[in-house]
């Protein structure tokens, strides 16, 4: 008996040891998990990747295999959140091999992660490869029976079918998630209603609006819970209407946009807010084309100033955007803000001066065409084209305002969509002969100086008086170890040529040019000079980023950077010309500099060699040192090199743009 007592109390005594061993294991990986979660709530993803890294190394060094294929998942986490793609599909399918060796194919812990990794491959564009994994993760989840994984999947794979506009198709799978969530919810459960909003567009889609709007209705009464889910279906409401009633529509826009007005602030975390962002554009865009449909050119115009104000990331506050009268009353005589907006029929131009405001209903047909055609005939030198082309645009685009503009010098141009990867400066205002020189053509920036703007509220904000802490910062990274990234040696040499003309400065160049010099901390510089890489995300904007030595800064946090600055120059920048519109390529990224302070950005508006670059920044910084307003020190660079005959042609001197109101 006592040796049975003495057995079980050793059993008990391994047991426990046992128990604290597998304990000790865990906690080795455990703190790192905790700190970099913490990380992602607080939005410091690169700190949270150094710490997810630590959780594996201590989970390698425990010889634990669940903690090493966990902390590969978390790792692919914190790339997918700096929307770096490749490393984080390495990592989430290491964690999906990881984990099927220890439970199995077939497992609940490799669905999900398939999950996980089709929503990074929907993210990036991938829509193929995302739906493969979406597939995958349904099967497992219906040979397990997890239900609620099934739903979701049925979500995402209705969602990309509809993408490929196999609208029935994808009506068959969000009913089959509805039936899932039905089984697993009350039949009142706000998590039906996004379910009920992806039905109602489907049937808009078919033309069946009194269904659709049925849902959206149905959406709105079960969901008290998700805002922005119920937000959605106040969009996709208003969209709807917008099809027979517009003036229906344009009410259910400004209920839309009251309602978005609730939500500001109270977004806790980057991926809410940017769906937040991106459901306002869509309201917006959808209130511009309603007002202008009903001939309401005021309430056309308020939508516009909050489109074109907000980011995805971020929204302009409302008490901001200013009216029409407001602007006009802070413009300088000698100004004039063209603010144009692509619709699905038209182009509209809003023409705001000190006298007036006006309307004006342009030709859209074709002008997309011709934009792309003038700027391939720009890179390409093809003179005939750009005679053409120009003169086309000009026709098309201010010919019909020229006499609202005509006595004005300066033109701030706040273009749309496609528009803004068209260089105004290039249209010509008289047609040219077959034998006139560039010199001589009557390109628009010789009689007026031109700038760019994402708004006339954010052009024409009250401007503080700063007294700056030096004149210059310039911060160069030259040496790139990421892969895929050129040195840029011409940037140093731009940078020693340029500090000189200034007395109160600091370069940080090679390995000093880090994020650190430029986040976490008020900045104040009369001149930001950024010459290095910049890197897009097509599909997400979100992900662009701007690079430095081993670091780097996302759109998101330019935006949250504290910066007291007169001008932002960005150089050397790669343009990402597949994206444009206020919050794509380099032109969203100034978006983000403006946001955070900045008063002129300039900024290039196509890929410009290393050394083109460098000559020119030392031609505009030789014109600033002559004094006068950065405008003109940019426009008088750019007449100087049209000037020259073997440097007239546009490709040398129109690359560069500058975001300004001055």
């Amino acid at each position: 008996m006592r040796l049975l007592i003495q057995k079980s109390l050793l059993a008990g005594c391994l047991l426990i040891f046992i128990h604290f061993t597998i304990q000790a294991q865990e906690d080795k990986g455990a703190p790192f998990k905790k700190s970099g979660d913490t990380f992602v709530k607080q939005e410091k993803f690169a700190d949270a990747l150094t710490a997810y890294q630590k959780m594996l190394v201590a989970y390698q060094g425990a010889k634990d295999p669940e903690g090493i294929a966990e902390a590969h998942k978390f790792i692919g986490l914190a790339h997918r959140l700096q929307a770096e793609y490749d490393s984080s599909a390495y990592y989430y399918n290491k964690s999906i091999e990881l984990h099927a060796k220890i439970y199995g194919q077939k497992s609940s812990f490799v669905a999900g992660l398939q999950r996980d990794l089709g929503l990074m491959l929907q993210e990036q564009g991938q829509y193929a490869q995302a739906m493969d994994m979406f597939q995958k993760s349904l099967a497992i989840s219906q040979y397990i029976n997890r239900k609620g994984l099934a739903a979701f999947n049925y979500t995402h794979i209705g969602e990309l079918l509809t993408r490929q506009n196999l609208i029935d198709s994808a009506l068959v799978c969000f009913n089959k998630a509805l039936e899932f969530r039905k089984q697993i919810y009350s039949a009142n459960d706000y998590r039906l209603a996004e379910i009920y909003n992806l039905q109602g567009e489907i049937y808009t889609l078919k033309k069946e609006n009194d269904k659709a709007l049925k849902l959206y209705e149905k959406a709105i009464q079960v969901n008290r819970i998700d805002a922005l889910e119920r937000l959605r279906s106040l969009a996709f409401k208003a969209k709807t209407l917008q099809l027979n009633d517009p003036k229906a529509a344009l009410k259910a826009y400004k209920e839309s946009d009251a309602y978005i007005e609730t939500l500001r602030g109270k977004m806790k975390n980057q991926a809410d807010r940017v769906r937040l962002g991106k459901t306002a554009d869509e309201v917006n865009q959808g209130g511009i084309e309603t007002s202008l449909q009903v001939k309401d050119y005021k309430t056309a115009f308020y939508f516009y100033e909050r489109d074109e104000s907000n980011a995805i990331v971020a929204l302009y506050p409302k008490n901001r955007i200013l009216s029409q009268e407001a602007i006009r009353d802070l413009m300088e005589p000698e100004a004039a803000l063209l603010e144009y907006t692509i619709t699905k029929e038209a182009i509209y131009v809003f023409v705001l001066t000190k006298e007036d405001f006006k309307v004006t209903k342009l030709n859209k047909k074709g002008s997309l065409k011709e934009i792309d055609a003038l700027r391939k005939a720009i890179d390409q030198k093809r003179t005939p084209e750009l005679k053409k082309l120009g003169f086309q645009l000009y026709q098309r685009l201010l010919k019909p305002i020229e006499a609202t503009i005509a006595s004005k010098k300066h033109l701030i141009i706040v273009p749309d969509k496609s528009l803004t990867l068209l260089p105004f400066e290039v249209l010509i205002r008289k047609p040219a002969t077959p034998g006139q020189g560039h010199a001589q053509l009557a390109y628009l920036i010789k009689d007026f100086n031109i700038t760019y703007h994402f708004s006339g509220s954010l052009a024409f904000t009250e401007r503080v008086l700063r007294s700056y802490q030096r004149d210059f910062m310039a911060i160069a990274p030259i040496k790139f170890p990421q892969k895929n990234l050129n040195d840029l040696d011409a940037s140093a040499e731009e940078i020693k040529a340029i500090a000189p003309n200034f007395s109160k400065k600091k370069v940080y160049l090679n390995q000093e040019a880090k994020r650190a010099q430029l986040m976490g901390k008020t900045l104040s510089t009369q001149i930001l000079h950024i010459a290095t890489h910049a890197k897009f995300s097509k599909a997400h904007p979100e992900g662009s980023r701007l690079v430095f030595h081993q670091s780097s800064i996302t759109y998101p946090e330019i935006f949250k950077m504290k910066l007291e600055a007169e001008m932002v120059v960005l150089s050397h920048c790669e343009p990402g010309l597949e994206q444009y519109d206020k919050d794509g390529g380099i032109y969203g990224l100034g978006h983000g500099f403006v946001f955070a302070g900045a008063i002129n950005v300039v900024y290039p508006l196509w890929q410009n060699s290393t050394t083109h670059t460098r000559d020119f920044m030392i031609r505009f910084y030789k014109e600033i040192a002559k004094g006068g307003r950065f405008s003109e020190a940019l426009r008088n660079a750019k007449l100087e090199l049209i000037k020259n005959p073997k440097l007239a042609f546009p490709y040398e001197w129109a690359g560069f743009m500058m975001i300004s109101a001055e």
